[in-house]
């Protein structure tokens, strides 16, 4: 399948970010297919949270703070994610992002808004192993006037390395 073409009619493969396309973000990680595959599926108990880390942080004009992106319960760790940070308002920017877990360059995307208040980042086909605490990229922010902003964090995708789909609380 191409990038940005249709999925194929076939109920083993999974749109996984939603759009109804075939995308970076589809792929099965071990087979290069598009999807997961079968898996176990995920129960109540198997959901993870993903969180900013720290929760809050102080920051003067000029001066920038970096916040992790936590993943807390992934017993299989994680090989796939997807997710938006974005901020309240233009009191602070996003000056970058960074992938965790080395994605290769087919498998990522990276791309913080004209207006530095959000940022969408991916990866595929990597593999962070862990349990209880997992970070998957981390974000730097700049102070860029005296008030406060409000971050938030958005996670439209995660996959463990068994090639299931998490979900997220």
């Amino acid at each position: 399948v191409r990038p940005g073409s249709s999925p194929p009619n076939n109920p083993s493969y999974f749109d996984l970010n939603g759009d109804g396309r075939a995308n970076l973000l589809d792929i099965q990680p071990f087979t290069n297919e598009v999807g997961f595959s079968g898996g176990k599926g995920i129960t109540a108990s198997d959901t993870t949270s993903v969180h900013l880390s720290p929760k809050s942080q102080t920051v003067a004009p000029g001066k920038t703070a970096t916040y992790d992106v936590v993943v807390a319960n992934a017993p299989h760790g994680v090989s796939l994610y997807d997710y938006t940070v974005q901020l309240s308002n233009a009191k602070a920017e996003i000056v970058d992002v960074q992938l965790g877990g080395n994605p290769t360059s087919v498998g990522q995307k990276k791309q913080i808004s004209s207006d530095k208040t959000s940022a969408e980042v991916g990866a595929a086909l990597l593999s962070i192993s862990g349990v209880s605490h997992v970070v998957i990229g981390t974000v730097e922010i700049k102070g860029d006037s005296t008030g406060s902003t409000d971050i938030s964090l958005d996670v439209s995708t995660l996959g463990d390395i068994n090639n299931n789909k998490l979900g997220v609380n």
